[in-house]
């Protein structure tokens, strides 16, 4: 499953305007359509300095020996996840 998100918008924009470069920090983006799994592979093997993942998976890859730590919360709000199909499928409950 992978989406655009509006949240990196102001990620995206602030790499794009070099607005950390005059702090002395290189700051690069890339998009992980594997979502927090990748991310969390590639925390493990340092081919990742930092990522904004689901708290929940990288929590539950913390448990299971990651060694990344949470330096931060970037969105406070409970993440609502929804069921879908193709309407032309039949649903079988």
């Amino acid at each position: 499953m992978a989406f655009q998100s509006i949240l990196h918008l102001p990620w995206k924009k602030a790499i794009e305007e070099n607005r950390f470069e005059p702090h002395g920090i290189s700051v690069s983006w890339k998009d992980y359509h594997g979502g927090t799994g990748a991310m969390n592979k590639d925390l493990r093997s340092s081919d990742l300095d930092i990522a904004i993942l689901l708290t929940e998976g990288i929590i539950a890859d913390i448990h299971r020996g990651n060694p990344s730590k949470i330096i931060q919360f970037y969105l406070k709000s409970p993440l609502l996840w929804g069921f879908m199909w193709v309407l032309s499928q039949r649903l079988h409950l």
